[in-house]
């Protein structure tokens, strides 16, 4: 049986998990009416992805898939994706190498993740979690075969037609059996401006610290397009496409995705 779907980890480690569940549980919120909403598209990148210097690149593709129950203040969410790697190159620095060449394809990881909004002056500040839960195969580099927990914040400064925010998280890692991996730490800024009442325009750089000894640093510059569909029956309810690049081995050379979003 793959190691990847064999869950044996320490509940211990989901401390800072449960912790910050239950502050944002705990916490009174506005009993605005909840809402669900579903989020997918498709991502396309070309890089390294190597902890050696190969030359030869990797191709990515995913389809992302997640589903978010919010109010006002309050949300969860359940995330994963379907992916297919062309190259070398696993889906992150730290995963083996052991079928290069190779085109592998699969189901990702499974992330469970909440967050909350509190209301500062003009500003607001967001307290998140994520949990992964290792679904990918390991065998076939589409995950580290480990669980994962991440806490974060994101305080955003929203005027009426610009929107400012700065994003800060970090990534405890459980180490696989044949590495050992390095917390992370990752830092965004970015913004967008409107346009009309329909579209919006945004940009975001990116930096996360090494996962392995000897390893890089990532380093990211999105630019990105939000465009909101007229129709309000429509099923779906936003597009937004996206391209990026970075500088390092971690960051893709090119990508180039689109998020589609809509409610129930």
């Amino acid at each position: 049986m793959m190691s990847s779907l064999q869950y044996t980890f320490d509940l211990s480690k989901l401390s800072p998990f449960i912790l910050l569940i239950s502050c944002l549980v705990l916490t009174p919120i506005a009993m605005a009416k909840p809402t669900f909403t579903w989020s997918t598209g498709f991502y396309h990148s070309e890089g390294r992805y190597t902890r050696s210097n190969d030359i030869e690149k990797t191709a990515i593709k995913i389809i992302p898939l997640s589903i978010k129950w919010q109010n006002e203040q309050l949300w969860f969410k359940a995330a994963g994706s379907y992916l297919q790697l062309d190259g070398p190159g696993g889906i992150e620095e730290s995963t083996q190498s052991n079928q290069a060449e190779l085109k592998r394809k699969g189901v990702g990881d499974l992330f469970l993740s909440a967050g909350k909004f509190y209301r500062i002056n003009d500003y607001w500040l967001e307290i998140n979690g994520k949990l992964k839960l290792p679904t990918g195969d390991e065998t076939k580099q589409l995950s580290t075969g480990a669980h994962d927990l991440t806490t974060g914040a994101q305080l955003i400064m929203a005027q009426r037609k610009h929107t400012l925010y700065l994003k800060g998280a970090l990534r405890y890692r459980e180490d696989p059996d044949y590495i050992d991996l390095k917390n992370t730490g990752t830092i965004a800024v970015g913004g967008y401006k409107k346009l009309s009442n329909m579209t919006a325009f945004g940009a975001q750089l990116e930096w996360q610290s090494r996962t392995i000894s000897g390893g890089e640093t990532k380093q990211e510059m999105i630019l990105f397009l939000n465009i909101k569909l007229p129709n309000s029956s429509s099923f779906i309810k936003k597009v937004s496409p996206y391209i990026a690049t970075g500088k390092t081995r971690r960051s893709p050379d090119f990508a180039i995705g689109l998020t589609l979003k809509g409610d129930f």
